[in-house]
């Protein structure tokens, strides 16, 4: 709860009036959602099967075990990567966007104070004594909460239900991991607040019809679940105990100015 954004207003009403969710379950006006967008080079990127659930199978794609086991830290760090932006959900038409299924948002105020670093996997199924073994990855994370419509959250649900690979089972908010001991937190943050970066943004209608879940359904091209080249492609690497190897966990301080206690070498996030 202490990591909640500061910006609830209980005598505003775009925090505390309710929102017909149609695609996305589980979400309240006036919480605090992170939201990732997982990435790599070995993923079916321009393709119907560039979006996977579980993300893994999409991230591992086209990257064999034994290829996996020939690539160094500084490798995986270059090649896989994930963004991750934090919002308050209001009810008001003032703060939608209209495509936040394809990653952060990058404008103003957005994506400005960011910090990079190394690290891994997100997710209650991790934490002080259980690490994971997917690392070290780069993250890009935006140090701001910001302001999001409900109506956002919902079309990115939608697009999410639109894709060959169903990814219903993400569309309702997960837990988090507990904060990471600074042992485990990679020493390479690289932190910035002054990018030039062009908008992501779309003027797209946010009308999601029903109609278009229908014609999914009835389509040939999500019916045969074996045209999915990347389906159990992740490769289940095995957690450990945090105490075993060196990699760098996710779920760590971002405070400007931090730097992790695990000493990754030469190994650098891309920024």
């Amino acid at each position: 709860d202490g990591f909640r954004c500061n910006y609830y207003d209980a005598e505003d009403p775009k925090f505390t009036t309710p929102y017909d969710w149609k695609y996305c379950s589980g979400m309240e006006v006036g919480e605090t959602y992170e939201v990732h967008w997982p990435s790599s080079t070995v993923a079916a990127c321009s393709t119907p099967d560039q979006y996977q659930e579980p993300f893994y199978d999409g991230a591992f794609c086209n990257l064999s075990e034994e290829q996996l086991g020939t690539l160094s830290q500084q490798d995986i760090a270059d090649n896989m990567g994930v963004q991750a932006q934090v919002y308050t959900v209001v009810n008001d038409e003032d703060y939608f966007y209209a495509n936040l299924f394809s990653g952060m948002i990058v404008d103003g105020e957005f994506s400005k104070d960011m910090a990079y670093y190394t690290g891994s996997t997100t997710g209650t199924s991790h934490d002080n004594d259980i690490c994971s073994a997917y690392g070290p990855i780069t993250w890009h994370v935006d140090r701001k909460c910001h302001l999001i419509s409900a109506s956002t959250f919902d079309k990115m649900c939608f697009d999410m239900k639109m894709q060959r690979d169903d990814m219903e089972i993400d569309t309702h908010p997960h837990g988090s991991r507990e904060l990471v001991n600074d042992a485990y937190v990679a020493n390479n943050q690289v932190y910035t607040c002054d990018r030039d970066l062009e908008s992501t943004l779309s003027d797209s209608s946010h009308d999601a019809e029903a109609r278009f879940m229908e014609a999914k359904k009835a389509s040939s091209f999500y019916s045969n679940p074996d045209d999915n080249t990347c389906h159990d492609a992740n490769p289940k690497l095995a957690k450990f105990d945090c105490d075993t190897f060196a990699v760098p966990q996710t779920g760590a301080n971002v405070t400007k100015g931090f730097i992790g206690k695990l000493d990754m070498g030469d190994v650098i996030p891309t920024t």
